[in-house]
């Protein structure tokens, strides 16, 4: 072939090629460009995350500050992306403001900071204390959706926050939040969320619960938790219905916005020798369970007190005195009406008085009766209910032997024109042994 005309085929073909390129490149550049979205997304994304994440596990080698790379395995100081492990036994303490991705303690982890996470906190027998002295530190969940889970105790030495950020949070049933100074807060900002379904207790401190809960709803019905005043304050949003697997516990302290509560479906109790009155808008119903400790009364103000057929009340007696007795009463000449269940349990040593009575139930009149009695008491002694006008009593008799004839008066037990709490001060001086007015 002629020579010029052998080059002149080659730059043609090299020219078509050229051409090819040229046309095809964009064609397939739009399915790279996907890959590469892809690719990138997975970076920054949660998958990423998760790849990258690095297990840190505290040592002590060196001492118990959690900013010392030394005392961790792998050495280094935890960062954004690390699952930080406090094995049983461990005692670090974390002077520092820090994010890390995670925590799980077996140990004892002590926080004079804020420690921040995206991926929660889990507890096995372990104890986290926050000594952060200001609601502005203390345990800030950042994002997401993160569990406080496992079993074990976060206390709040003094002020601190547990602060939901944009997070949904739930702290598991297992977990206890307990305030030992100070004035701390469970709380959320408005797009972050917290259900507790663990124990939250004021033992020395008080806690405030602020922002959007689970717990609550619009109508101001309470659902989940413990909720335990030992001898501090619990402060929560007003309160009308105690909803299902729910427990309200008043051991010497207080809990606001819990006067107003009309409708009890989960569970009340008072430690011994407690005194709770509530001022509801309506009567008074229980239809879950009332545990009145020895000398623990119950006090519905100027509404009645009403048990349903599902309710249970259940009492304790430490002795033969009034201040040993568990009662619920009424005041402003409302009645009582019963229903339901009605356990009574003697925790006192010695024998009770034969023939002894005891005042459980009291109002300007009683209306109905417990559908079932069942009373606890020393060995070869029995109780048995006396249904009076206004009054539902425990009376005490021995095994054989009988008891003279209850007292029956008129609901107005002074005869002073008026049925009101002044003639239940006049039934318990009767139940103690005078004259009928």
């Amino acid at each position: 072939m002629n020579p010029k005309c052998q080059a002149s085929n080659v730059l043609r073909r090299e020219k078509q090629l050229s051409t090819l390129f040229l046309t095809t490149q964009p064609r397939l550049f739009p399915a790279a460009r996907v890959l590469l979205m892809l690719v990138w997304t997975m970076l920054v994304g949660g998958v990423a995350s998760d790849a990258f994440a690095q297990t840190r596990t505290w040592t002590g080698a060196v001492s118990n500050d959690w900013s010392v790379a030394g005392n961790w395995t792998p050495s280094g100081v935890p960062t954004a992306t690390s699952d930080v492990v406090i094995p049983a036994g461990a005692t670090p303490t974390l002077n520092q403001n820090v994010s890390v991705r995670s925590v799980s303690v077996s140990g004892q982890l002590l926080v004079n900071s804020t420690l921040s996470l995206s991926n929660g906190l889990t507890m096995d027998s372990g104890r986290v204390t926050f000594n952060t002295g200001t609601q502005n530190g203390g345990l800030f969940l950042q994002g997401g959706t993160q569990t406080v889970g496992g079993t074990g105790t976060l206390t709040f030495s003094s002020d601190a926050s547990l602060f939901a950020i944009g997070a949904s949070v739930t702290v598991a049933p297992g977990v206890s939040i307990v305030a030992t100074g100070g004035n701390s807060r469970l709380r959320t900002d408005p797009t972050g969320s917290m259900n507790v379904l663990g124990t939250v207790e004021a033992r020395s401190g008080n806690i405030t619960v602020s922002g959007v809960f689970a717990n609550s709803d619009s109508a101001g019905t309470w659902t989940g938790g413990t909720w335990r005043a030992t001898s501090a304050g619990i402060f929560l949003p007003s309160i009308t219905t105690i909803g299902q697997s729910t427990t309200f516990i008043f051991a010497g302290g207080f809990i606001d916005g819990f006067s107003t509560v009309n409708f009890n479906a989960g569970a009340i109790r008072l430690e011994a020798g407690v005194d709770l009155a509530i001022s509801p808008g309506s009567a008074f119903f229980n239809a879950g369970s009332m545990s009145l400790s020895a000398g623990s009364v119950f006090t519905v103000q100027n509404q009645e007190f009403r048990q349903l057929a599902g309710g249970s009340l259940n009492m304790f007696i430490g002795g033969p005195a009034p201040s040993q007795l568990a009662q619920v009463v009424t005041t402003g000449s409302r009645a009582v009406r019963l229903a339901g269940a009605l356990s009574v349990s003697y925790t006192g040593l010695a024998p009770l008085d034969p023939c002894s009575t005891f005042l459980l139930v009291g109002g300007s009149q009683r209306v109905g009766a417990f559908s079932s009695n069942a009373f606890a008491l020393p060995s070869g002694q029995f109780g048995e209910a006396l249904t009076l006008a206004n009054s539902l009593s425990l009376r005490v008799r021995n095994q054989g032997e009988s008891c003279p004839a209850a007292p029956t008066c008129d609901a107005d037990f002074n005869n002073d024109g008026n049925a009101d709490a002044a003639d239940v001060d006049a039934l318990i001086n009767v139940i103690a042994g005078g004259l009928c007015p």
